[in-house]
């Protein structure tokens, strides 16, 4: 073999040798950059920011006794909440989904079937669903299964992680005031009637504005009649001596058209 030959082999051999060195070291790297980033997430995972969770609950009683929860807390945005206003008392049970934004929540009006709230002691409860059916940015901030929250409020359980729960009594000290219901038609149609009405309207019990009070309420001013001769078929007072001769004749066709007719 010639001396060109052997610096050709020689050249050849050297390649691969250095191919060879090049691939382990790259392997080595990859396999260390592997092994790095699994530190780096176990580190993470483990170095998780915990939550000492605070929450600061305020009620609000309107004049109808229907009652708004607000409340503060440090709780991250978007993180689900329950309220629920108990009465067993009156077997009273409500309840409402709520979301923090920016440090805070509120609730829309508790009531009973758009009524007001009996008197009484409500017991309002406060939760938070489980870490799993919480946004997956929350549940990023409260851990999985809600292992960083922390706090005096926060509950564990071996199946359902950690969630919050926390009370707080509500009293309704006194039952609604309820307006008179003004179930007479007449009072009820003639409230605040003005004179000329009185003098224009036929339907009117009386021509007489004596016979009513300052709110245009109907009260007779000689006191009600048990005359059953004042009232017409309907049971309106009519008296038969305030009425026209035409009002009377309307008023005998009227009861003979619907003794005729039944």
């Amino acid at each position: 073999m010639n001396k060109c030959g052997i610096i050709l082999i020689s050249s050849i051999m050297f390649c691969l040798l250095a191919g060879c060195s090049n691939s382990d070291q790259t392997s080595e790297v990859a396999l260390s950059n592997q092994s790095e980033n699994v530190l780096v997430t176990n580190d993470m995972s483990t170095k998780a920011s915990t939550i000492d969770v605070k929450l600061d609950i305020s009620t609000d009683i309107s004049p109808e006794n229907t009652v708004t929860v607000s409340g503060k807390t440090n709780l991250p945005s978007g993180m689900e909440l329950m309220l629920a206003l108990k009465n067993t008392s009156n077997n009273y049970s409500a309840q409402e989904k709520t979301i923090v934004l920016n440090g805070s929540f509120t609730s829309s009006s508790f009531s009973d079937n758009g009524n007001g709230l009996k008197k009484g002691a409500y017991s309002l409860e406060v939760t938070s669903p489980t870490a799993n059916v919480q946004p997956y940015h929350v549940k990023e901030l409260i851990g999985e299964n809600g292992v960083n929250l922390e706090g005096n409020i926060v509950i564990s359980d071996p199946t359902w992680g950690s969630t919050i729960l926390t009370t707080k009594e509500v009293a309704i000290n006194s039952d609604v005031k309820v307006t008179s219901n003004e179930s007479s038609e007449t009072s009820s149609t003639y409230n605040k009637i003005t004179e000329q009405e009185l003098v224009t309207d036929p339907r009117a019990p009386s021509t007489n504005p004596n016979d009513y009070n300052s709110d245009g309420q109907y009260v007779p001013e000689n006191g009600i009649s048990d005359n059953p001769e004042d009232y017409n078929f309907d049971g309106d007072y009519k008296p038969i001596d305030e009425m026209t001769q035409e009002e009377i004749q309307a008023e005998l066709e009227e009861m003979l058209g619907r003794s005729l007719g039944e």
